[in-house]
Formats: structure tokens, sequence, C-alpha cells
């Protein structure tokens, strides 16, 4: 058993196939790691997904309504550089979620790891090659109130 905890969940991948972004290295990376006996199950805690108040530390109310609803523009859509789906927000607050949860994993245990992220590249009111939601800065913004 791990002396720390990673996070996973399987709705981390969002099945694209053959893409840039080869959102299957998640599920593929948590395989590996029981497989080779580098972890047990134990060893994973499951993020539930970021708030909408999380969200909304670091984009638009218009954005996240955007993306929650479906009503992004098709240029909107081209930026994401991903297939848009109610699957793709589901993984994303999830991820973000799974950030957050990793980081109070880190304050208990000195150390904690989420098996998602890649979000980069973002703007306040957008996302941009395959950004959406960043994981990082939710969870900097949550820890930033912890503190």
């Amino acid at each position: 058993m791990l002396p720390f905890k990673l996070v996973y969940h399987e709705r981390y991948d969002l099945n694209l196939g053959p893409h840039v972004f080869p959102s299957q290295k998640f599920r593929l990376i948590y395989e590996l790691l029981l497989r080779e006996g580098i972890a047990m199950p134990q060893d994973f805690l499951r993020p539930d997904p970021a708030t909408d108040e999380d969200i909304l530390r670091v984009h638009t109310p218009d954005w996240v309504r955007k993306l929650k609803t479906g009503t992004l523009t098709a240029s909107e859509v081209m930026l994401l550089e991903v297939p848009y789906s109610p699957e793709l927000v589901e993984a994303v607050w999830l991820a973000a979620g799974g950030t957050i949860l990793a980081g109070q994993s880190a304050l208990r245990d000195g150390f904690g790891s989420n098996l998602s992220g890649g979000f980069h590249h973002v703007r306040i009111s957008a996302g941009d090659f395959i950004t959406r939601i960043p994981g990082m800065a939710k969870a900097s913004a949550r820890f930033t109130m912890w503190r």
C-alpha cells in the first residue's frame, strides 16, 4: 500500500479514439499501476465533480453556462479542439474535482496525485487548445480559501 493517495475516475477517459489528446492515457496509467503492483485498489480515491462554485472562481458565469447547457458557438467549439459533449463537461468537472481532492490528500499525507489533468492554455471566458477547465487553477483558488 502506498503512503499517499492517487485520484482516478473511469470517466476521465472520453473515448476519443486516435486524437491529439489521448484521454485513454488516464485509464492506461491506472491499469498499469495496478498491473505492475505499484498501487493497490485501496490506494485510489474517487473524486466528486468540482462544484460550479469552484469552477466559477476561475471562469465567467457565461462560459460555465455555455459549457453546461451546450450552447457554445461554433467558433467556441472549434477552440476546444475536442468534440463537445455532456461527457466532456462531466470529465473536466471530475478532473477539476480530482485535482482538488489530490490537493486535500497532499495537505493530509504530504503528497497526492490526480491521474487526470493537462487542461491548460486557458482564458477566464473561454477554452482553447484542449482546455475546458484548468484543474490546477480551481484547486489553487480553493486552497487559497483554506489558508
